[in-house]
């Protein structure tokens, strides 16, 4: 993959230059720092079934791109004392269309485009986004969408397919398109920039004060040395587990995801020995002070820390509502960058998360039409419209 390619950016066709958020340099410097790697580098496959127009599709995806500038943006570092994104007034998203609905294994071949598109990963220097349509047959496609994390995060993700339904559903049906208005992402870059960081600093080395980080290179149980591995481990739920897990939480007055992050904490005291642990969760950095914030499509997650204490004798229940608190605490106060917070801790050269913790919890069911479903790797839309 070539990087940072001199290909000329006419003048007439910048919207606007903005520097990289804390999160963005992060994920240039990973890229910069393997550019072969995997890191930050994302993949979804879509099967679309029902009435296809693969022209719409294309068309369609296009509008969004017009509707969300993130998706016209390009990057630029060489020579550059700071890393800039470049927004241009226009870019076409690109897209390859596949007609494999005469092969005998059109599936596998999907499949084949699909890896060799992971392979050829996207260019942030001239297209992060593009998009690869899979014909299987006359009613049903695979669409691909290749993206670098850089300028999209979950959230962004979700807003994206929705208003990719809405726009092909208007072309399909010839109804006229109602422009949305959305406040820009160099709107949030010019916000995060002008924040006085100082109060909630300070609520941050409150927080942290007194913590003591320890080594967990390995895990002091010589047993589960023995047997350690990494890997991806999945574990479904059932329908059954989950309905009491809400229902519990909901008599208690704590949230699912403080239940979670209270048992990772527990699990490493128990691991590693202690009684106060830190480790890493993910935050939306969507901060509601900023209208409008929640239909915008950009970068905005952050990694901040979340410190798990047990007091001698304390009722899990007890402690378990303390995390439920102090996550409200953190998400009032996600304006910092976690460099911020062990700057002023003191601690600049320090990692103090052993771990992170990433709970996904994006507005699907409000905001995605009852036509899409997931099974297994893929992501299904029914466009029999």
């Amino acid at each position: 993959m070539v990087l940072d390619r001199n290909i000329k950016i006419m003048s007439e066709n910048v919207e606007d230059i903005l520097p990289l958020t804390p999160m963005q340099k992060s994920m240039l410097f990973m890229l910069l720092l393997n550019p072969s790697g995997e890191f930050y580098f994302e993949q979804q496959r879509y099967r679309l079934t029902g009435c296809v127009r693969p022209e719409l599709v294309e068309k369609a995806w296009n509008i969004v791109a017009n509707n969300n500038e993130i998706l016209r943006t390009v990057f630029r570092w060489k020579g550059l004392e700071n890393p800039v994104q470049i927004l241009l007034k226009e870019k076409k998203i690109p897209v390859k269309h596949f007609d494999l609905s005469q092969e005998k294994d059109c599936i596998k071949l999907s499949d084949n485009i699909e890896l060799e598109e992971w392979r050829n990963k996207v260019d942030i220097s001239t297209s992060p986004f593009r998009v690869a349509i899979c014909k299987l047959s006359e009613e049903e496609y695979h669409m691909i969408l290749s993206t670098h994390h850089i300028i999209l995060d979950g959230w962004s993700n979700a807003i994206l397919l929705k208003e990719f339904y809405e726009v092909y559903n208007c072309f399909h049906n010839g109804r006229g398109l109602i422009k949305k208005t959305k406040i820009k992402y160099k709107e949030y870059i010019r916000w995060m920039v002008k924040q006085d960081k100082s109060k909630a600093i300070d609520k941050w080395r409150e927080y942290l004060k007194g913590y003591v980080p320890f080594k967990s290179v390995s895990p002091s149980n010589v047993t589960l040395q023995e047997n350690y591995k990494t890997g991806i481990y999945p574990y479904r739920f059932n329908k059954d587990f989950i309905g009491e897990l809400k229902s519990f939480t909901k008599k208690q007055g704590i949230t699912l995801a403080a239940l979670f992050y209270s048992i990772w904490g527990i699990l490493q005291m128990q691991t590693y020995g202690v009684e106060d642990v830190v480790f890493g969760i993910t935050v939306s950095g969507r901060d509601p002070e900023i209208i409008g914030i929640d239909d915008l499509v950009g970068m905005f997650i952050k990694t901040l820390p979340m410190r798990i204490r047990a007091e001698k004798g304390e009722k899990i229940i007890n402690l378990v509502k303390q995390v439920s608190l102090d996550l409200v605490t953190i998400e009032g106060n996600q304006i910092v960058e976690l460099s911020d917070i062990l700057h002023y801790q003191g601690s600049p050269g320090e990692n103090i998360l052993n771990t992170a913790v990433v709970i996904q919890n994006y507005p699907l069911e409000k905001n995605y039409p009852a036509a899409m479903m997931v099974f297994s790797s893929l992501i299904w839309f029914h466009l029999d419209m």
